[in-house]
């Protein structure tokens, strides 16, 4: 791996650090349907596998995939992809 494309990741996890903060806000509020959660999942649907991150990748992709059909996501849809950017950081920090 490059340095640029190492930094790269490196930023993208730490931009994972607040989208999980978000992700928990908004499953907190319960606002599974919330445009700002519609716009999270399709931006983590497309970066995740760029940056080397696929389960993230899937899981985002499978809400977007809801949310395209004009459906919420399930629940259980978004803890999985709150558990893969878990796994992510701390695969990260381990």
């Amino acid at each position: 791996m490059t340095a640029d494309m190492a930094d790269l990741r490196t930023r993208f996890l730490d931009r994972c650090v607040g989208d999980l903060a978000r992700i928990d806000r908004l499953v907190a509020r319960g606002a599974w349907d919330a445009d700002e959660l519609r716009r999270l999942v399709h931006s983590l649907a497309g970066a995740g596998a760029v940056f080397g991150f696929p389960a993230i990748s899937e899981a985002a992709g499978d809400c977007d995939d809801a949310f395209a059909q004009d459906r919420t996501p399930d629940p259980a849809l978004i803890e999985t992809l709150a558990q893969a950017i878990r796994d992510a950081l701390a695969r990260r920090q381990g």
